[in-house]
């Protein structure tokens, strides 16, 4: 699994868009962060700051022309909270497309309702941990240029 991570992200390197596309998207992160809802301010209190196993999570991350909301690109972890858009058909069919190609990246996505967040903080925690503690430590093999 590690070697895939690895392949996949030399490929992609570190920005994954193009240029115009990610300073669109970037503008729209920033938002995002200064606005977020009550289930992300929820998460991000309980991964910023090196909470959940001394690891570095980022908050609406630009990824492949999308944005995620929490990554920990040490562990290749994307955290998503989904509120009632994404029990929608073309939701649910954007959502599945988006999450196969982060795969393809080596990535693991997992995916919380607004409520679970909410209502069952610490289960939705002791999960994240046991996810975290059964990744491999990439540390070592992300760099910050793409290589030629």
């Amino acid at each position: 699994m590690e070697e895939n991570i690895r392949i996949s992200y030399f490929e992609k390197g570190f920005q994954w868009t193009d240029r115009a596309r990610f300073g669109r998207l970037k503008a729209y992160a920033k938002e995002m962060r200064a606005n977020p809802t009550p289930a992300e301010s929820k998460l991000w209190e309980m991964l910023q700051a090196h909470r959940i196993a001394g690891l570095h999570f980022r908050r609406q991350f630009i990824m492949l022309g999308y944005i995620v909301d929490f990554v920990c690109v040490r562990k290749a972890l994307i955290i998503e909270a989904d509120g009632p858009i994404h029990d929608t058909p073309d939701q649910a069919v954007y959502d599945a497309e988006r999450t196969k190609q982060l795969e393809q990246l080596g990535f693991t996505v997992l995916r919380f309702p607004n409520e679970a967040i909410l209502q069952n903080t610490e289960t939705v925690r002791a999960q994240i941990e046991a996810t975290v503690l059964n990744r491999p430590d990439l540390k070592l093999v992300f760099l910050k240029k793409r290589p030629h």
